[in-house]
């Protein structure tokens, strides 16, 4: 490593002594700001996992584009946070997300559009990392207000997307069937339907809770036929747990385990970094919740005891308390009533009742 980096210095300083060196930095930034645009379309699509390995092997160049473009092509520097928030989603990077939003959006010089645009990714960031930081009413309400001055439709309906997850977190479930539903129908009319199947599963997990399964059911149908078209191996994984849990709770449980099962293998696939492992751990429980009802008591709690592994590993006391719950209600069941009481007590401690 000391070798190459002598290497690449000698060769900075030769550059630099010729005169070729900011257009050759130049140069490697627009490589890197490209790469990364392709990146964030393929990881919508069906090339999501040979683009989520190529990103990750090209954080460094990522990095060092971005941070030459911020003190010299303040659009470009703009436009590689854009490209790059649903990566640092996917691999749980709000912390670097947060920090190179906050420096974007502090550099002038860009265009209002670019700027409205940054806003929204940066909310959809908040919002996506599960932990929502003070301020980020306020974060979407700015964005919302130069989206409306551009005209921006789709801005629009992407920040009622981030509205309706942001209800979510409160447990306001009537905001959130009334955002996510506008946001849908928003984004189902301007022809994004990557954000749109978001919406739609947004909109059935509050409709579960607020109507019921029937009406919950074909949100996550409609959200599950567009990630496949789309060949979004993430989104269908979501879209196949919620939809199996609707059917096995409306009396087909043996067709529910197909359903889960497979979320469970696509979420396997994308990978156990950053935010993608509690994708597999939710299928899990999905899945667990699911062997229970058929009264397959063995194969249940060890569905929600690689999920509890999984949770605790990476620190989800949520997901562990949720787990746990789901876990004492299997013991439950199958008589182990000392169990079922600690593991229910333990998950008292861990999260909201309203989770259990």
């Amino acid at each position: 490593d000391s070798m190459l980096e002598t290497i690449r210095s000698f060769g900075m300083a030769m550059l630099e002594a010729s005169g070729e060196l900011l257009a050759v930095q130049q140069l490697h930034a627009l490589h890197v700001l490209e790469l990364a645009e392709s990146g964030d379309r393929h990881l919508h699509g069906a090339n999501q996992l040979m683009w989520l390995a190529r990103l990750e092997q090209e954080r460094s160049n990522l990095r060092a584009g971005w941070e030459w473009t911020l003190h010299h092509q303040p659009d470009w520097a703009y436009r590689f946070a854009c490209a790059l928030a649903w990566f640092w989603s996917l691999r749980g990077g709000w912390h670097e997300g947060r920090a190179r939003f906050e420096r974007v959006l502090a550099v002038s010089g860009t265009s209002r559009w670019l700027e409205a645009r940054a806003r929204v990714c940066r909310a959809e960031l908040e919002v996506d990392s599960g932990s929502p930081q003070d301020g980020t009413s306020a974060m979407i309400s700015d964005a919302r207000e130069i989206c409306r001055e551009l005209g921006d439709s789709v801005g629009l309906g992407r920040l009622q997307l981030a509205e309706a997850k942001l209800a979510a977190h409160r447990d306001l479930v009537g905001s959130v069937v009334s955002l996510a539903s506008s946001a849908s129908q928003t984004l189902e009319t301007e022809t994004e339907p990557w954000h749109a199947a978001q919406a739609l599963i947004v909109l059935g997990e509050a409709q579960f809770f607020a109507a019921g399964v029937d009406v919950a059911e074909p949100c996550f149908a409609a959200a599950l036929e567009k990630f496949r078209t789309l060949g979004d191996r993430w989104g269908m994984s979501g879209a196949l747990k919620y939809q199996g849990e609707m059917v096995g709770l409306k009396g087909h449980p043996k067709r529910a385990v197909k359903l889960i099962e497979e979320s469970l293998v696509l979420a396997r696939q994308m990978g156990d970094q950053g935010s993608l492992v509690g994708s597999v751990a939710s299928s899990e429980v999905f899945l667990g919740r699911t062997l229970c009802r058929l009264g397959r008591y063995a194969a249940s709690r060890a569905s929600l005891e690689r999920a509890i592994d999984i949770y605790r590993i990476s620190g989800n006391q949520l997901g562990l308390g949720w787990a746990m719950a789901n876990l004492g209600h299997v013991d439950l069941q199958s008589g182990d009533w000392s169990s079922a009481r600690h593991l229910i007590r333990q998950s008292y401690g861990l999260m909201p009742v309203s989770y259990t």
